[in-house]
């Protein structure tokens, strides 16, 4: 009944003229060193002159977005349907949510209520895909992880001419892609001994480097190959001895292993 009254006394004391009280209204309510006022806008009953500003740049950008998707949603092009999906992802997201403004905003942007939906969905896709990646980049290291300049140490060790010499044919070249329409080339070099004995002449020469075998093999060059038959160059006598020490060594080792009422 006390605000009624207060209403009432409120409004005959407003000029008679429409106009009039509009424009008095309209120049108390634009009082910024008014308590009253500052309490109404803290209370979000009126705007202050910056809400204004903010609603009104919403509401254009809110016009544009209306007007790109009413362009572009009528074509069946996938560029047109990656701009959709960009557009209706954008204007998907929490605040929406929070609100329950899917429908009021998919009839304002005049788009079914679904595309607000599926844009809501690739949105969170998009967000945790970042995350999952983020996550996955700064996780802790392997204890045997190398660094740089390791990796460049057993690079240039596999290159290194007493591990690896040059097939010495001009045409015996190894070509990787490096990425879209990029190609690394380089002639191929042929191992001189085993990986594993590489891998225990780099212990040797290097034990500071804490490296294991299947690490090391895979930070060898792509150009670096094993020795195979038509590499090697060699006579008949060679393969002679050599088979023949083998066989002898394996005689020997047979002989070892075998009780002595075998023999």
């Amino acid at each position: 009944m006390r605000k009624h009254r207060a209403i009432k006394k409120l409004r005959k004391s407003l000029p008679d003229s429409p106009g009039t009280r509009i424009s008095t209204l309209a120049a108390y309510l634009r009082n910024e060193k008014s308590p009253t006022i500052k309490t109404l806008q803290s209370s979000n009953i009126i705007y202050s002159p910056e809400e204004n500003n903010e609603n009104q740049l919403g509401l254009a950008v809110l016009e544009d977005m209306k007007i790109a998707i009413s362009e572009t949603k009528l074509k069946r092009t996938d560029q047109a349907r990656l701009s959709m999906n960009v557009l209706s992802a954008s204007v998907s997201g929490n605040c929406v949510k929070q609100l329950r403004s899917k429908l009021s905003l998919a009839k304002k942007l005049g788009i079914p209520a679904r595309r607000i939906s599926s844009g809501f969905t690739l949105r969170n896709k998009i967000s945790k895909t970042l995350s999952s990646s983020q996550v996955y980049t700064k996780r802790k290291v392997r204890t045997d992880a190398l660094s740089d300049a390791n990796k460049n140490l057993i690079h240039d060790f596999w290159c290194s001419p007493e591990n690896s010499h040059p097939t010495g044919n001009k045409n015996d070249v190894k070509r990787v892609r490096i990425g879209p329409q990029k190609y690394s080339s380089h002639h191929v070099q042929i191992l001189e001994k085993t990986q594993s004995e590489v891998f225990i002449d780099f212990k040797n020469k290097y034990p500071s480097v804490k490296v294991c075998q299947s690490l090391f093999e895979r930070c060898k060059p792509y150009f670096v190959r094993a020795a195979s038959t038509k590499d090697r160059v060699t006579c008949c006598c060679r393969y002679h001895l050599e088979i023949k020490y083998v066989f002898k060594a394996a005689m020997n080792n047979r002989k070892k292993m075998l009780p002595k009422s075998a023999k």
